[in-house]
């Protein structure tokens, strides 16, 4: 598969929230610290070369009336590998941004419901209004978060790719196969370092050709 040209860019960072980066959290991924010096050092990057970040944040309230889902609900094993979910809540220190991701000047926050970075809030809005056409994935649950955000933003027609070393799973194997099927149905799966260079090419054939 060819370099993809990533024009009009956005970064989403999908729940490195306390939540899933500090134990015993409430959805905790524990290779998700060890991703957090390479995403802060790419996103720095990717802010000086006018990329917007977007910071998306799992939470519920307090009383769940927004986490009604029947698998959520009715799955033994849900519970099993998620005993503290129900403490992610609205205003709760499990969705504070993890250490090392401090907010930057002209990021954005939004709080979502669902696996899929776009559930229950605006995000489409903004991404439309910003004038998106590609759509960076980083964070966690490779298998699960990432992988169903990959799947809606292709079927949105953005132009899908994912950061292998700034993105982290629960489980090896899930993780590399979905890496697999993000790479081989939806998106490019490239480093970070990959991806600089891809928004660096870009930026400099749009300002040699004279457009945006």
């Amino acid at each position: 598969m060819g370099e993809p040209v990533p024009r009009r860019a956005a970064v989403l960072v999908i729940d490195m929230h306390r939540g899933s980066i500090d134990p015993p959290g409430t959805v905790f991924v524990p290779a998700g610290r060890g991703i957090i010096p390479a995403l802060a050092s790419f996103l720095d990057e990717a802010r000086g070369l006018g990329v917007p970040v977007i910071y998306v944040v799992h939470q519920i309230r307090p009383d769940g009336s927004d986490a009604a889902n029947p698998f959520w609900s009715e799955a033994e094993s849900v519970g099993d590998l998620y005993p503290n979910v129900a403490e992610q809540v609205v205003g709760s220190r499990w969705t504070d941004l993890a250490d090392g991701l401090e907010l930057a000047q002209g990021d954005f926050v939004l709080h979502k419901k669902r696996y899929g970075a776009f559930s229950g809030n605006d995000l489409a809005f903004l991404l439309k209004n910003l004038g998106v056409e590609t759509l960076i994935l980083t964070g966690v649950e490779t298998e699960i978060c990432i992988l169903a955000t990959a799947f809606h933003a292709f079927n949105e027609d953005y132009r899908v790719i994912v950061a292998s070393d700034a993105t982290a799973g629960l489980d090896p194997e899930c993780e590399a196969a979905a890496l697999r099927i993000i790479g081989r149905e939806v998106g490019w799966v490239m480093t970070t370092d990959e991806i600089l260079g891809a928004l660096k090419s870009t930026a400099e054939a749009s300002l040699g050709s004279g457009s945006r």
